[in-house]
């Protein structure tokens, strides 16, 4: 793979973080939806996979989804890598009074739980969490508490608000306490709530829910588009862009965290026009130099390649949430960097990107985390270098259509088959 000039149009692919959502608030809510503009990353063939075990029918038509629902107990699930399905369908088989399994990589199940399932069993639900999987009896549930931490993940909290709308009364109020981290996430569990007819919001450090009446019609959505995944794009775009680029589907006023991408990566060339990022070609870039990542750490390996390409470099605040993404993400940001010529120093909660004086060529980098490998795949775009990636199919779990659109785009990619 090597650097190339970028112009063109590309479909961003919907955003995982409404997607699984909807896809287990219709199987455990018990309304029917019906979702376009799918991309069918990996995370959410998982969350499709749950509903369908919970006993809703699950019919793809082109990029169109629709979930009918009739909820019934499972045995197991499994939510393979994917935090966000494991956290909310455990909240969501406790509420419903399921007794189940919920199997996942062993590389997920190492990452934070304890606080949900100590709001859980505060709350009279059984949870047994092993190497390999989560056993859940929430037989004997009860409603006892309703309070839970924001400082440590976001989906705790919506894990927790969600087993209150399920096992609860009409009216329910959770309260937040702490610093809350990703609040955004929590803002998008509420729009989606809203939309399939659960009225909700934040009173201050609370959140409150009225269930009402749950709507029995099929809800028609059009899913926007995910700036995780755009963040890619967006950043060599900036950089290598010989025309006219055009993201579509990205919404101007979107709750998505990673939207932030940018006010932190910022060109005149880039504008939002009617639901699609536009970038006119290659222009002066703007990087901001200190950057909390702890609100969007999904985009520190953006953000960190950018810091290398940069004038000045950039610091990340916050990296030590970083070591409980799908690898740990700090190491290997830092190896990234390293790779390219670069340093990056390591203090207390915070990484200092410094850009080489001469960029250097790794030949090959294998990262097993999906974004560290797109993160690498894009730095050596923008080198301008012949760069040999493993590991490519794992992209799937968030961007299956990655490598195919930076060619719809005008850079050429060689796929080898494995020796």
């Amino acid at each position: 793979m090597v650097g190339g000039h970028v112009r063109g149009s590309i479909d961003i692919p919907s955003s995982k973080s409404y997607t699984q959502r909807l896809f287990l608030f219709s199987a455990f809510l018990g309304i029917p939806i019906r979702l376009r503009n799918i991309g069918f990353a990996e995370d959410e063939l998982v969350a499709m996979d749950i509903a369908n075990k919970c006993g809703a029918s699950v019919s793809i038509h082109n990029h169109t989804v629709e979930v009918e629902p009739s909820f019934a107990c499972p045995d197991k699930i499994d939510a393979m890598e994917s935090g966000t399905s494991a956290r909310l369908s455990m909240a969501l088989l406790a509420a419903k009074g399921c007794r189940s399994v919920i199997s996942a990589d062993r590389r997920l199940l190492i990452r934070p739980f304890k606080e949900l399932s100590d709001f859980l069993e505060s709350n009279g639900v059984s949870v047994n969490i092993s190497e390999d999987k989560i056993a859940l009896d929430g037989k004997h549930r009860v409603i006892i508490n309703r309070r839970i931490s924001g400082e440590t993940s976001s989906q705790f909290v919506s894990s927790a608000l969600l087993f209150l709308a399920v096992a609860g009364g009409e009216n329910e109020v959770l309260e937040v306490t702490g610093n809350i981290v990703s609040r955004s996430y929590i803002d998008i569990t509420l729009d989606c709530l809203r939309t399939l007819g659960i009225s909700c919001g934040w009173d201050e450090n609370r959140i409150w829910l009225r269930k009402g009446i749950a709507r029995k019609h099929m809800v028609d959505i059009s899913v926007e588009s995910d700036y995780s995944s755009a963040a890619f794009i967006y950043l060599v775009s900036l950089f290598r862009a010989s025309g006219r680029v055009e993201l579509k589907g990205l919404k101007r006023e979107s709750l998505q965290p990673d939207s932030s991408i940018m006010a932190l990566v910022n060109s005149q060339c880039a504008s939002l026009a009617d639901d699609s990022l536009i970038i006119d070609g290659p222009g002066k870039i703007e990087l901001q130099g200190i950057v909390d990542v702890d609100q969007f750490p999904d985009l520190a390996p953006v953000l960190a390649v950018a810091g290398i390409f940069s004038k000045s470099g950039i610091t990340l605040l916050g990296v030590s949430r970083l070591r409980q993404k799908e690898s740990d993400r700090l190491v290997e940001i830092q190896r990234l960097v390293k790779a390219f010529g670069g340093t990056a120093e390591h203090r207390g909660n915070s990484l200092r990107i410094r850009p080489p004086s001469i960029v250097q060529n790794p030949h090959s980098l294998d990262f097993s985390d999906h974004r560290m490998i797109m993160a690498g795949i894009v730095a050596g775009i923008m080198a301008g270098y012949v760069v040999s990636h493993g590991s490519v199919e794992k992209i799937s779990k968030s961007y299956p259509q990655f490598l195919e659109h930076l060619a719809h785009l005008g850079i050429p990619v060689e796929l080898k088959p494995d020796n």
